[in-house]
């Protein structure tokens, strides 16, 4: 099982458990099959925007209880088709972009791996109503971050947006670090984020010129390093 999936995709996998879910940015559609093998969804909806990944997700797909769609993000999709979606391999700023073009169309369930700019993504959900249920790294050469999200109870049953403090995945951590870092992740200590940390505040360190950003970032980092891991 999950053969035809890297260690990254495994990991959005076994996040994924639903009756109908839609994967954007399919590629080859090994995800929705391996998903539809494993039972762990009963159909598949994998959309692609360019034309080999599509004839290549057809193929792959061919007799499966699964649809193959050309068309842009979500707005191939209709409001409550789906239960859950998976965005992977893109940076934050494109999935966000994603979510903002066809919002009624964002299932409850979300299933992010972004390739960069994580933080864009964790900001989505707090002004969005989306709970951060849970996020892990997997660890290689370069590191993934996989983060699950489901629309708040407080959104599901009222129109009127929630404030974001309400994802308990931020009590009693500072919200900025978190939203940088990962709340669970730092709740955790995970010792992957750790060398993740120690590793760019040493490129930072190492700069003979920092921007403005940059700066801004190697104090948060220093700040976080100190405050979780007691680390001068």
């Amino acid at each position: 099982m999950t053969q035809r999936l890297d260690l990254r995709l495994r990991e959005v996998f076994y996040a994924i458990r639903s009756q109908v879910h839609i994967d954007v940015g399919s590629d080859h559609g090994n995800l929705i099959r391996e998903l539809l093998f494993a039972k762990r969804i009963d159909r598949g909806i994998a959309i692609e925007n360019k034309w080999r990944p599509f004839e290549n997700s057809k193929a792959n797909l061919l007799g499966c209880n699964a649809e193959v769609r050309f068309g842009e993000g979500l707005g191939c999709t209709s409001p409550n088709e789906a239960d859950s979606v998976s965005i992977c391999g893109m940076g934050g700023k494109n999935i966000v972009k994603i979510l903002e073009d066809h919002p009624q169309n964002v299932p409850e369930t979300l299933v992010i791996q972004p390739n960069k700019m994580i933080e864009r993504v964790r900001e989505w959900a707090l002004n969005n109503n989306y709970f951060l249920r849970n996020e892990t790294i997997v660890a290689g050469p370069r590191n993934y971050t996989v983060l699950s999200f489901t629309k708040s109870p407080f959104a599901k049953s009222s129109s009127t947006k929630s404030p974001s403090e309400s994802d308990p995945a931020y009590d009693g951590i500072d919200k900025q670090s978190a939203v940088l870092f990962g709340p669970h992740l730092l709740k955790g200590k995970s010792p992957v984020l750790l060398q993740q940390l120690l590793l760019e505040r040493t490129y930072f360190e190492r700069l003979p010129f920092r921007s403005p950003h940059a700066t801004w970032r190697l104090e948060k980092i220093r700040q976080t390093l100190r405050e979780v891991w007691q680390y001068d």
